[in-house]
């Protein structure tokens, strides 16, 4: 509740019931105040004059104190805040752990997925082994001359460049052998007429895994392919210009 402000004598501005000085006029406020109706003393926070009874009635009221004005969270520049929802936040300890556990679920299915793959034939272990450059090469021999030759492949070591015993094979005319080099390594190709003996071709290879060679004997010469990984530059069919033979 508000005190109610009494009138300087002096000036008759209102003043606070406790002020010993008028703030209009600077004079001294007496302690006792006198009724506006009869001129009697009263007390400084007295409502009503006790010797005429009248009411103490005060002309001038304190203006009221101006409340500051609340800014609403829009217009402060900051922009208000979600309210928190009731559910809990997930702990990044679960997060991680579901992770974890979806990466060893696409693990154990590509697994179990091989495994039916590569009992069914779809995956073989050739297939496997090439994928690495461990899997076994083929070399493939064609006679398109009229007479017999004879072919010769053998392993070359490599700390040494020695060529190591190797397998001869016989092929008619217009006959056609393939052969597995089980094995990635260099191997050195000699093929010769079985009836004169004259060198028709020589080849260093080095054969990777799945890698397919063909050599194909002419009447005029020997020509060489490579299946898997074909040469675009024609000098890599002759033997003495190809790069497979480097």
């Amino acid at each position: 509740m508000v005190q109610p402000h009494l009138v300087c004598p002096h000036c008759g501005v209102a003043i606070s019931p406790n002020a010993r000085f008028c703030a209009s006029c600077g004079k001294h406020i007496p302690v006792e105040r006198t009724c506006p109706h009869c001129g009697a003393r009263i007390s400084p926070t007295a409502k009503f004059c006790g010797t005429c009874g009248q009411t103490i009635e005060f002309s001038h009221q304190p203006p009221a104190a101006a409340q500051p004005a609340r800014i609403p969270p829009q217009a402060s520049g900051t922009p208000p805040r979600a309210p928190k929802s009731g559910r809990p936040r997930p702990h990044k300890g679960f997060l991680i752990l579901g992770g974890c556990a979806g990466v060893i679920m696409l693990c154990l299915i590509g697994a179990v997925g091989f495994y039916f793959a590569f009992r069914s034939g779809v995956i073989t272990q050739k297939q496997l082994l090439n994928l690495v450059g461990l899997g076994p090469g083929t070399i493939t021999f064609m006679n398109l001359r009229d007479d017999a030759i004879h072919a010769v492949v053998k392993p070359i070591k490599p700390s040494e460049e020695r060529e190591l015993v190797g397998k001869a094979y016989d092929l008619d005319a217009y006959e056609i052998i393939s052969l597995q080099i089980d094995g990635p390594g260099k191997y050195r190709v000699d093929i010769r007429s079985r009836k004169t003996g004259e060198a028709q071709g020589s080849c260093a290879l080095n054969v990777r895994g799945g890698d397919v060679y063909r050599f194909v004997s002419l009447p005029n010469g020997i020509l060489i392919t490579r299946k898997n990984s074909p040469s675009k530059d024609p000098k890599d069919l002759i033997p003495e210009t190809s790069a497979f033979c480097r």
